[in-house]
C-alpha cells in the first residue's frame, strides 16, 4: 500500500523529470525502464534524485531516511556528505531551528564528543550574556569622501557613528574558530562587523551559518583537536586577525581598554596563533610585557572569566552597504596606537619636515597590471620603490613617518597611514569599482594628511558602476593605472608642497 500510494503521488505531481533522471543515471536509461517506474521501485531506496528543481526537498528526505536507518549513511555521502560543514549548512538553509536541533541530535550519533561542536545557537548581545562597563569615547566621526583625480565638483561630507566603548565580562565562556564566543546555547555577539545577518563575514563563514526566518539563530560547526582551559583572559583577536589591516585598525587598539581597565589583574591577551610575525611584533610594541596566550584555530578554549573589550572601528566585509557607512574611525584609539608606535620607533612629532617620496609597491594579491610602467614613471619623479611585505612593524612605522609624498594601491600596507607625518601627501590607487572606498581616506584624515585617489582602469567598468556594484570579486580584481593621470596627480601634489 505504501509503495502504491507513493507511486500515485509521484506520478500525479510529475515528480520525476525523465530527461534529468536519464542524464544523471545512464544505467537507468540503458535498462529500458521508465524514469518514474525506476524511481519508485529502486531510486527512492538508492537515494537517487528525481529532478533538479526539487533537489533541496529531496535532500531533506534523505536526511529523514538517514535518521530512520543510520546504516544507510554511506550510501548518501557523495550527494549529501554526513557530518560535514557543507552538508550541515545546506540543511540549515532548509530546516527550522527546532527541526535542526532534532536532526543534529539524531544524525551525529557516531561523532566522538570531544572533537566537534555542532549545535544551534541563539544570538544574544554581549551585554545580555554578562556584565558590561560603558566607557567614555568619541560618538561620531566626520569626513569627506575621498576626491578622485580628474573628477570635478564632488565633495560630500559624511558623519558616521563610532562604535560605543565598553568592556564586557562573560563567565563560563567558550571560544571557537574565528574567535566566536559561546555561552551555553548562546552565540555572544560582540563584534559589529561579524553580524552575518548584514551580509558576508570573513573569518567565521566556515564555522557559523544563519538559521530561520528571524535570522536570530545560527548553526555552529567546529572541529577541534585540542581543548584548553583558562581561569581568565582578554579577547583581543577577532574574525580577521591574520590580516594586517584588520589587526592594526580593529583589534590591536583594544589593548588600550585592557590597560585602562584590567591593569591590576593583567589576565593574558587571547590572540590568534596564525597571525603574521609583524602582527606579533606590533603586539609586543603596543602591549609591552603584558602576557599573551596564542590560540590555534583547531583549539576549543574554555575561559572561566572572559573579558571582551569593544572594537573601536566598524568596517564590515560585505559591500551591500555604501562604503562610507563603514569608514568611521575611533580617533582616541588611533592616537594611543600612534603614540606608542612612534615612541618605540624613535619618531618625534617635532621632527623636521619629511622629505622622502615613496611608492609602496604591491607584489602579491590584487595588483596594478602595468606595474613596471608605473614604477618607471615614479622613479622619473625621484620616488623610491618599496615593498613592505618583508619589513618589520617598526620598519613600516618609520617608513610611513618619513614620507613627504606617499603613492600606492589600496591594501593592508596603507593601514600604516596612521603613522604618517601630518605634512605628508597621499595618492592612492583604487579599482574604479572602489572609487567610493573611504577607510584609507579616514585614516589619512586622522593623521592630518592630504589624500587623493587615482581610479584605475578595468575592462568591465562603466561609469556609475562604483555606486551599483555588489560583486566583491570585481572590486578585488587587478586594474591598470593611466601613466598620464599618475604623472598629473603627482605633479599636482608636488606643486602644492
Amino acid at each position: 500500500m505504501e509503495q502504491f500510494l507513493r507511486r500515485c503521488v509521484v506520478n500525479a505531481l510529475n515528480f520525476v523529470d525523465e530527461k534529468f533522471y536519464f542524464r544523471e543515471y545512464p544505467d537507468v536509461a540503458a535498462s529500458g525502464m521508465s524514469a518514474a517506474e525506476h524511481f519508485h521501485r529502486f531510486g527512492l531506496a538508492e537515494g537517487r534524485l528525481p529532478n533538479r528543481f526539487r533537489m533541496w526537498w529531496w535532500r531533506r528526505q534523505q536526511y529523514r531516511l538517514l535518521r530512520v536507518k543510520p546504516e544507510r549513511r554511506k550510501l548518501y555521502d557523495p550527494e549529501m556528505p554526513d557530518l560535514t560543514r557543507d552538508g550541515l549548512f545546506y540543511l540549515a538553509r532548509t530546516a527550522s531551528a527546532t527541526k535542526l536541533h532534532k536532526m543534529i541530535r539524531e544524525i551525529l550519533i557516531d561523532v566522538p564528543p570531544d572533537s566537534l561542536v555542532c549545535k544551534v545557537l541563539r544570538r544574544v548581545r554581549v551585554q545580555d550574556a554578562g556584565e558590561m562597563r560603558r566607557l567614555p569615547g568619541p560618538a561620531s566621526f566626520g569626513f569627506i569622501e575621498p576626491p578622485v583625480y580628474g573628477e570635478i565638483g564632488r565633495e560630500i561630507h559624511r558623519v558616521v557613528d563610532v562604535p560605543e566603548s565598553w568592556i564586557a565580562t562573560v563567565r563560563q565562556a567558550s571560544v571557537i574558530g574565528g574567535f566566536q564566543v559561546l555561552k551555553n546555547d548562546w552565540l555572544v555577539q560582540y563584534e559589529p562587523a561579524a553580524d552575518q545577518r548584514k551580509g558576508f563575514v570573513a573569518g567565521i563563514w566556515p564555522f557559523l551559518h544563519v538559521v530561520g526566518k528571524g535570522r536570530n539563530r545560527v548553526v555552529a560547526w567546529f572541529r577541534y583537536d585540542h581543548v584548553e582551559n583558562l581561569e581568565a583572559g582578554i579577547l583581543l583577536s577577532g574574525r580577521c586577525s591574520p590580516n594586517y589591516f584588520h589587526w592594526l585598525i580593529e583589534y590591536l587598539p583594544r589593548v588600550q581598554l585592557a590597560m585602562t581597565q584590567l591593569d591590576k589583574v593583567r589576565p593574558p591577551l587571547l590572540v590568534d596563533a596564525d597571525m603574521y610575525p609583524q602582527e606579533f611584533e606590533s603586539l609586543a610594541v603596543i602591549a609591552g610585557d603584558w602576557p599573551i596566550h596564542k590560540v590555534r584555530k583547531a583549539t576549543l578554549l574554555h575561559v572561566d572569566t572572559l573579558h571582551i573589550p569593544s572594537i573601536p572601528t566598524y568596517h564590515p566585509d560585505s559591500i551591500d552597504m555604501p562604503f562610507w557607512k563603514g569608514s568611521a574611525v575611533n580617533v582616541d584609539s588611533l592616537k594611543f596606537l600612534r603614540e606608542r608606535a612612534w615612541a618605540a620607533a624613535g619618531v618625534s612629532a617635532d621632527a623636521a619636515p619629511p622629505t622622502r617620496r615613496i611608492y609602496v609597491a604591491r607584489r602579491q594579491g590584487r595588483n596594478v597590471t602595468n606595474g613596471e610602467e608605473v614604477e618607471a614613471v615614479l622613479r622619473g619623479l625621484d620616488f623610491e620603490v618599496v615593498d613592505t611585505a618583508g619589513m618589520s612593524f617598526i620598519e613600516q612605522v618609520r617608513l610611513f613617518a618619513s614620507a613627504a609624498v606617499l603613492v600606492g594601491a589600496v591594501g593592508a600596507a596603507f593601514s600604516n597611514l596612521v603613522f604618517c607625518d601630518p605634512r605628508c601627501k597621499v595618492i592612492c590607487f583604487v579599482s574604479p569599482f572602489g572609487k567610493r572606498y573611504s577607510m584609507q581616506a579616514s585614516l589619512a584624515q586622522f593623521a592630518g594628511c592630504e589624500y587623493m585617489l587615482i581610479a584605475g582602469q578595468h575592462p568591465r567598468y562603466s561609469p556609475g558602476a562604483e555606486d551599483t556594484n555588489r560583486d566583491v570579486n570585481l572590486l578585488q580584481e587587478s586594474f591598470g593605472i593611466s601613466k598620464d593621470e599618475l604623472e598629473g596627480a603627482v605633479r599636482h601634489m608636488l606643486g602644492r608642497q
